[in-house]
């Protein structure tokens, strides 16, 4: 689903000018992003985002909770539901393989 959500979000990216911000990224690699884009696409504390490399730039594309897919297409919603299940196993592995290396 995700891939077929970026699509979306490019295909908009081509046909509509957006107004330019400037963000700065910290010793960490954090940014800030600002209050009218994260209300603009619905972006909250604790969201996560997708990182998209791309040839000119960074591209970051919310991941919607299942919570917001509620009457979306039932083969797009079971798709979702097992790429977020997927990452999640992948978060366990990372997690498990980090207490590993502190012992």
């Amino acid at each position: 689903m995700r891939k077929a959500y970026y699509m979306y979000s490019v295909r908009i990216m081509t046909m509509v000018r957006y107004m330019t911000e400037y963000v700065t990224v910290t010793e960490r690699g954090m940014t800030t992003i600002p209050a009218r884009l994260k209300r603009k696409y619905g972006i909250k504390s604790g969201m996560k985002l997708e990182v998209v490399e791309e040839e000119k730039g960074i591209l970051f594309v919310p991941i919607p909770k299942l919570e917001d897919l509620f009457g979306v297409d039932g083969d797009l919603a079971l798709e979702m539901i097992k790429e977020l299940k997927m990452e999640k196993r992948k978060e366990i592995e990372r997690d498990k393989a980090k207490l590993q290396l502190r012992l």
